[in-house]
């Protein structure tokens, strides 16, 4: 799992990790493989005293902020931008 192993070298190098889920499709998000895979991530994160899992408060976007499937348009990106520096 690179995930793990990235972490357990910071965890041995002393250095802070932020993982920071960002908002996605809202279907993407309502699939089965995102339902686990999000929760596995936020686990193992929260398995290491060096590290933080982040997500904002609205994970679902329509697609109107895509301008495919995972990159966001300057719509999306304004408002991902924006939840940023709020939250």
């Amino acid at each position: 799992d690179p995930l793990k192993k990235f972490l357990e070298y910071s965890k041995s190098e002393g250095l802070e990790v932020v993982v920071l889920n960002i908002p996605r499709l809202r279907e993407f998000n309502q699939s089965n493989y995102f339902r686990k895979i999000n929760g596995s991530i936020r686990d193992l994160t929260n398995e290491f005293p060096n590290a933080g899992y982040l997500e904002f408060s609205n994970m679902e976007y329509d697609l109107d902020r895509f301008s495919e499937a995972i990159h966001y348009n300057a719509t999306g990106e304004k408002e991902v931008n924006e939840a940023f520096r709020k939250e």
